[in-house]
């Protein structure tokens, strides 16, 4: 596992974990979606194929090629 920042906040009894927040949606939506993983145009590739195995989303994610992420708008992610 990747080594992290990671800081807890007694009084409002939650995490802060430093990770690229927008991969993170990405991750959200994954689990939302039923297993889709997007990459929005926003995002570099190299930066999002750097923080996707801190998710551990498996080995169907883990053995897809850049090529195999489908790109979308990024607009959509002010919907969630």
């Amino acid at each position: 596992m990747q080594s992290v920042s990671m800081i807890y906040f007694v009084l409002c009894r939650c995490f802060f974990i430093s990770k690229h927040a927008p991969t993170f949606l990405c991750v959200l939506h994954y689990y939302q979606s039923g297993g889709r993983l997007y990459r929005p145009d926003d995002i570099p590739e190299d930066i999002f194929l750097t923080e996707i195995p801190f998710y551990q989303l498996g080995d169907q994610v883990s053995g897809q090629s850049p090529l195999q992420l489908v790109m979308i708008d990024a607009s959509i992610f002010s919907l969630l």
